[in-house]
Order: structure tokens, then sequence, then C-alpha cells
């Protein structure tokens, strides 16, 4: 069987179909470990699925994909990750943080009622 598929009741193989739920929820060991179920539903010819079916065919027993992802996460560096966050961010959160620091809104006000100003075709106050 692929990696991309999936067996159904009757032992058929289906095509798998794309998921992108993550569930997360604290381990019940009292560890501050976050456990995940992630299903990956990779592209025909992905190399991480070439990957496990070789890993299956050489008989390795003691293979975690799930440790091995965690390990090669792990080798991103701290920016990628920061630059990730900031690049997914929604513009109405950034907005809902700036909007609830008192300096960052005076900033936003003064930015807003400048652009007014332009808009209008005022000068500004200034000179």
């Amino acid at each position: 069987m692929e990696a991309n598929e999936t067996q159904n009741q009757s032992g058929e193989p289906q095509e798998a179909k794309p998921v992108s739920k993550a569930k997360g929820k604290k381990a019940k060991t009292g560890n501050d470990e976050l456990k995940l179920r992630l299903v990956l539903n990779a592209p025909e010819g992905h190399p991480f699925p070439q990957f496990l079916n070789e890993i299956k065919q050489r008989g390795v027993k003691s293979f975690d994909p799930g440790e091995f992802i965690l390990k090669t996460l792990a080798e991103f560096p701290d920016e990628w990750w920061e630059e990730k966050i900031e690049g997914l961010t929604p513009l109405e959160f950034k907005i809902n943080k700036a909007l609830s620091d008192p300096d960052m809104r005076e900033k936003l006000t003064m930015l807003l009622a400048s652009e007014k100003l332009e808009d209008r075709g005022d000068s500004p106050l200034h000179s």
C-alpha cells in the first residue's frame, strides 16, 4: 500500500482524503509535553513517504515517525519560526495587539489622523 492510501473496511486501498486538523492536548503524564495527533497527506513523489516506505522495506522496527519529525523540525532556526508566525498572523490580530498597548494606540491614532489630513488635501499643522 502506498503512503498516501488507506484501506477501507473491505481491505481495498483507497485514496486518503486531505486532513488539515491537528489536535493538541496536554499529556496526562504530568509532564509539560504537548500531545499532537497529526495526519499527513503527502503528494506522490514527496520524499517523506518514500523515506517511510524504504524504512519499512528494510525492516526497521524501532523507528518512531513522531520523534523523527520532531528532530527534523528542531533543526529549523528560531528566526524561521518567528518569521513564519509573523507571516501567518492576520492583520486583525496585529491591529488588536497594537490597540491594546497605549503607546502603540496613540501612534496608530496619529497615523490615521495624518492619513485623513492627506486625503483631504490639508497641509499638516506643523511646518
